[in-house]
């Protein structure tokens, strides 16, 4: 668990009990002599809660936001362990389907991540499997913003059809993760390369702290949803590699504008 999400949820849990004893001390007991140390108790642990709470949410970033950047289209992006995500699908003029992955790196150190996409179970049991198992290993440097295009191999029977795909992401940081730069974090996302959940969400009392905490957790997999081109040219490309763009690292002039994969194919 990051420690700020430690310290969010920590700080929630303290100040929901304290909250409640303030309201009751100050109506129930306003003008009795011993209850003023609990109510001004209260007062003060409510306010320093808040305090951290709200220097957690104003504290300033070292490096840009560039995923944000690229959203409203995208509702929310992930965090895996410090590096965040957003998937999207693009199509090329030629009528080729790229699931695209924009990342970056909330770290100092370089970080390895490993991306697990298939198609949804439910998905596979209704409509059959259009969405060969993909497994894609990328290398994001120090605060890192980058694109990943990774090739779809369609068929023509997916042409014009709704497709899901779920999703699952391993991160590892070889050197250590050094400082944090930016102190936004995304959506958890806690199902890893295996489509398995971190075992300590499991536990009801901390996903409820967590989501008291403003941190919402995934119980499953976490699904995109897209509709395939009506016209798929060619056979499918099954072996074409997914090709990374490292667009902008630590150290290197703000971007003016981020990437825009629609725009260059």
């Amino acid at each position: 668990m990051k420690v700020r999400e430690l310290a969010k949820w920590i700080l929630v849990l303290t100040l929901i009990p304290a909250a409640i004893g303030c309201y009751d001390a100050w109506t129930n007991g306003l003008l009795a002599a011993q209850t003023q140390g609990v109510q001004y108790g209260t007062l003060a642990i409510c306010v320093l809660c808040l305090a951290g709470l709200v220097k957690l949410a104003r504290t300033a970033d070292k490096a840009p936001d560039y995923l944000a950047k690229i959203l409203p289209r995208h509702s929310r992006y992930f965090d895996r362990d410090g590096l965040c995500f957003v998937l999207d699908v693009g199509v090329a003029a030629d009528g080729a389907c790229h699931l695209l992955l924009y990342f970056q790196n909330r770290h100092d150190r370089r970080c390895e991540a490993h991306l697990v996409v298939r198609a949804t179970r439910n998905y596979m049991k209704t409509s059959g499997t259009f969405v060969t198992p993909l497994e894609v290993y990328v290398e994001c440097p120090e605060g890192g913003y980058g694109v990943t295009e990774i090739p779809l191999a369609l068929p023509a029977t997916a042409e014009g059809r709704e497709l899901r795909i779920e999703f699952g992401m391993d991160v590892a940081y070889p050197e250590g993760r050094g400082t944090l730069l930016r102190f936004k974090e995304g959506s958890p996302l806690r199902t890893n390369g295996q489509f398995r959940h971190d075992s300590w969400t499991t536990n009801p009392f901390i996903r409820l702290c967590l989501a008291l905490g403003g941190a919402f957790t995934w119980s499953t997999p976490p699904s995109l949803e897209f509709m395939a081109p009506e016209d798929l040219k060619g056979a499918p490309q099954k072996e074409a590699p997914p090709h990374t763009t490292i667009l902008w690292q630590l150290g290197e002039p703000a971007l003016v504008e981020p990437e825009d994969w629609q725009a260059r194919h």
